[in-house]
C-alpha cells in the first residue's frame, strides 16, 4: 500500500511539473534588463510541454498560443516604440516566468575576432572608463564561447547587464564606445550583443548554407556534418601533445643535455642578423615552427653608479628560457608572458654582457614579440634600449612532421551555429563587425566570402537592408623599411574588405592610424566613435554627416607625376594634426617595382604624387603596407584617407585557398 501511494503521488507530481524537458522556458537571451528593438515586430519564443496553452503579456499586450509537438512555440508582438521598462511575463499551466525592467530601443551586434573582443578594461584608459561608467540606458550581452556542428536553438551567456563598472570592464571596448556614444546622440536605449572570438576566420562565423553556394567550399557541408567534434578535439590534443614533446629534444643548440648556444657570441654559420622585437611569421624564419635562439650584446656603461638589476624583453609565445652572461635568469616563461625579470646582483656589471634567448615556438607567428619600448635593461633611473639588431639561429633546422591536426575553433560554420543562429528570431538594428586578421593570407578569397556573411545574415535575420558597419584592418607590425613592402597581405585583405562597400546599407570605419606593433591597438575609442558616425549616416539617415575620410575618385598620370583626386574630403584634404609632408604613397612604372613617392595635397581635393626614381610612372598606391601607420592623408573633419591602388595587377594571395586537414588527417584544399 505504501509503494502504491509513493506511485501515486510521483504521479501527481509529474502532472504538476511535467517531464524532464517539458518545463516552461526561454532562451537565454531573455533575462531581467533586456533591450527588444524598437519598429520591429517584438518575437518572444521558448518551450514547454507538447499542447501547452501558453500565455505572454509585454507591454500591456498579450498574446497566446500553444506548444507545438516538438514542445516549442512562438508570438510575436507589434512594434513598439523606445521606452520602458516594461514587464515581460510568460505562463504555461503552473509554470511562470518574469522578467524586469526591459527595454524597448536599438540592438547592435557586435561581432568578429579578437579586436572586437578586446574588452574596455584592457584598452587604452579602460579602466577609467569601466570605472565611470553608469548609464541605465545602455545595456550588454555577451555570448560566452561555444561551438556546434549543427545549428543550436540557445546559447551561453551570463544575461543581460546595466552598463555599470563590472559589466562595462569586462565587455567589448570597440562595441562599449559605440554604444556609449550612439545611445547619447539617440537618446534611447542601446542594446549591445557580443559575440566574438579570438583567432577566427570569417568563415567559422558563416552558415553552411552560405558557404555551399561558393566554389572554393562546396561539399565541405556534408564533409564537417559527420564530424564528432569531442572525438577529433581529444585525438589533435594528443597528437599536438606528442609532436611538442618531440621538438625540443631536436635542438641543435642543445648538444649532450648542455646549453651549447647559451655562453657565446663567437661567430658562427647558423646566425644572422635580425631586428627584435617580430615574430617568425614576419622575419627570416618564415613562420616556422621549432626551437629558435636569439642573442646579442650590450655594453653597460662605466660611468652609471648603478648596476642594471632589471631585464625587459616583451614576450614569447611558447616556453623560454634566459641567459645572462652564461647564467639562465629565466626558465618556462610564456605563452604571451611579457619578460621582465629582475637580475642578480652578482651577473651585472659595466661593459660588455651577453644576453641570449631560446624560444620553443610551436604557434602561429611565434618568437619574441612586444612593442620595441619593451625591450631595455635597466637600474638607477637608467634604461639602455635593447630592440633592433639581435642575432638568430634555428636550433631545430630539421623539424618533423607536425601531426595533422583539426582546430576546432577554425571549423567553418562552428561559431555561427552555436553563437549566431539562436538570435535570429530576435530583430536588430545593425551589425558591427571587426575580422579580417586572420583571412590575411587568404584576402582575395575573402571579396567572395564577406559579402556572402552579409548577404545570409541579413536574409536570415528577414532585414534585407540591415546596416552592416565594418572595420577596416588598423596598421600592424613594425615601420616599414626603407624600400616599401612589394607585397602585403593585410594591405590585400583591407581592399577585399572595401569590395564590401559595394553592397548597400554598409559602412567601413579605417583605422590605420590607430595600429600599433602588436595586432591588438589598444586604442579603441576612435574605432568605436567611427562606427557610430556611420551608424548615423546609414542606419539613422543623417545623409548630411560626414562619417568617412577622403576616397579614392580619379587618377591622371602625366609625363612624371601623378595627381590623384578624391571625393568624401569633409571640407578639403590636409595632414593629419597639419604637420608634414603627406606620407605611405607608393610609385611603380612598367617594371612593376614600388618607390616610395614624395606627395603633397594641391587642391581642395588633389593630391600630386611623384618620385624620382620612377620617370614614367604607370600605378599609385596608397597606404598599401602592413603598417600604413605613416597615411596621413585626412579630409577636413581629421578621419583618414582610405587605401587604394590603381593598378590591377595580380595579388600574392590571388591563389591562396581554403584548407582544413579531415578526420583522417588529410588535407583537402578547396580550389
Amino acid at each position: 500500500m505504501k509503494s502504491n501511494r509513493i506511485q501515486w503521488c510521483f504521479f501527481l507530481l509529474i502532472c504538476a511539473v511535467g517531464l524532464p524537458g517539458e518545463v516552461l522556458r526561454l532562451p537565454r537571451l531573455f533575462t531581467d534588463h533586456m533591450v527588444v528593438q524598437r519598429g520591429h515586430s517584438v518575437a518572444v519564443w521558448g518551450w514547454a510541454a507538447v499542447g501547452d496553452a501558453v500565455t505572454v503579456r509585454f507591454a500591456e499586450m498579450t498574446a497566446e498560443t500553444r506548444a507545438d509537438e516538438g514542445g516549442q512555440w512562438r508570438v510575436d508582438f507589434e512594434a513598439q516604440p523606445a521606452g520602458g521598462p516594461h514587464r515581460l511575463a510568460v505562463s504555461a499551466g503552473p509554470h511562470l516566468l518574469e522578467f524586469t525592467d526591459v527595454m524597448v530601443g536599438d540592438v547592435w551586434v557586435c561581432s568578429g575576432q579578437s579586436n572586437m573582443n578586446w574588452t574596455l578594461r584592457k584598452s587604452h584608459k579602460g579602466e577609467t572608463e569601466a570605472a565611470a561608467a553608469s548609464n541605465r540606458n545602455l545595456r550588454l550581452f555577451r555570448i560566452a564561447g561555444g561551438v556546434a556542428i549543427a545549428g543550436q536553438d540557445d546559447l551561453q551567456s551570463e544575461g543581460w547587464s546595466i552598463a555599470t563598472p563590472r559589466p562595462a570592464g569586462d565587455f567589448s571596448a570597440v562595441g562599449y564606445v559605440f554604444g556609449e556614444t550612439l545611445q547619447a546622440h539617440l537618446g534611447v536605449p542601446v542594446g549591445l550583443i557580443q559575440v566574438a572570438e579570438g583567432g577566427t576566420s570569417i568563415e567559422t562565423w558563416m552558415s553552411f548554407g552560405a558557404l555551399e553556394q561558393l566554389k572554393d567550399f562546396a561539399g565541405m557541408a556534408a564533409r564537417v556534418a559527420r564530424w564528432d567534434l569531442a572525438a577529433l578535439t581529444r585525438k589533435s590534443t594528443a597528437l599536438e601533445a606528442i609532436w611538442a614533446a618531440e621538438l625540443p629534444l631536436l635542438d641543435v643548440g642543445w648538444g649532450g643535455g648542455n646549453p651549447r648556444w647559451a655562453d657565446t657570441l663567437a661567430p658562427g654559420a647558423v646566425w644572422t642578423a635580425i631586428d627584435l622585437p617580430q615574430g617568425t611569421k614576419t622575419n627570416q624564419l618564415d613562420d616556422l615552427d621549432g626551437v629558435f635562439w636569439y642573442r646579442r650584446a650590450f655594453v653597460w656603461p662605466a660611468d652609471e653608479t648603478a648596476r642594471f638589476d632589471r631585464l625587459s624583453l616583451g614576450f614569447a609565445r611558447g616556453p623560454v628560457k634566459v641567459w645572462l652572461n652564461g647564467s639562465l635568469i629565466a626558465d618556462g616563461v610564456g605563452p604571451k608572458t611579457v619578460l621582465q625579470l629582475v637580475v642578480p646582483a652578482a651577473l651585472a656589471h659595466s661593459g660588455e654582457n651577453r644576453l641570449v634567448v631560446r624560444v620553443v615556438d610551436t604557434v602561429w607567428h611565434g618568437g619574441l614579440r612586444g612593442r620595441p619600448d619593451d625591450y631595455f635593461v635597466g637600474g638607477g633611473g637608467y634604461n639602455l634600449r635593447l630592440s633592433g639588431e639581435w642575432e638568430s639561429a634555428n636550433g631545430t633546422p630539421a623539424v618533423p612532421a607536425r601531426a595533422p591536426a583539426i582546430n576546432i575553433t577554425q571549423t567553418p560554420g562552428v561559431h555561427f551555429n552555436a553563437r549566431i543562429a539562436p538570435l535570429f528570431p530576435a530583430a536588430i538594428r545593425g551589425v558591427i563587425w571587426y575580422q579580417g586578421e586572420s583571412n590575411a593570407g587568404r584576402a582575395e578569397q575573402y571579396k567572395s566570402l564577406f559579402p556572402a556573411l552579409i548577404n545570409d545574415w541579413r536574409a536570415r535575420w528577414l532585414q534585407p537592408q540591415m546596416p552592416f558597419l565594418f572595420v577596416q584592418l588598423a596598421s600592424y607590425h613594425a615601420s616599414p623599411g626603407v624600400e616599401p613592402e612589394q607585397y602585403s597581405h593585410f594591405a590585400e585583405l583591407r581592399e577585399a574588405q572595401a569590395c564590401a562597400l559595394s553592397l548597400p546599407a554598409t559602412g567601413m570605419a579605417v583605422a590605420l592610424d590607430v595600429g600599433e606593433f602588436d595586432i591588438h591597438p589598444r586604442d579603441k575609442r576612435p574605432v568605436g566613435q567611427r562606427l557610430a558616425l556611420l551608424a548615423r549616416r546609414v542606419a539613422y539617415g543623417e545623409t548630411a554627416l560626414v562619417s568617412e575620410g577622403p576616397r579614392f575618385a580619379a587618377a591622371e598620370f602625366g609625363a612624371n607625376r601623378v595627381t590623384v583626386r578624391f571625393n568624401a574630403v569633409g571640407g578639403g584634404l590636409r595632414t593629419r594634426d597639419n604637420r608634414g609632408p603627406v606620407g605611405a604613397f607608393t610609385i611603380a612604372g612598367e617594371d612593376r617595382v614600388w618607390h616610395w613617392a614624395d606627395a603633397a595635397i594641391t587642391g581642395p581635393t588633389t593630391v600630386e604624387i611623384w618620385s624620382q626614381q620612377v620617370p614614367a610612372p604607370v600605378a599609385v598606391r596608397h597606404a598599401w603596407l602592413t603598417n600604413a601607420g605613416g597615411a596621413n592623408l585626412t579630409g577636413g573633419t581629421g578621419l583618414p584617407a582610405a587605401p587604394f591602388r590603381t593598378d590591377s595587377w595580380q595579388l600574392a594571395t590571388a591563389d591562396k585557398r581554403f584548407s582544413l586537414p579531415d578526420a583522417d588527417g588529410n588535407e583537402d584544399v578547396y580550389k
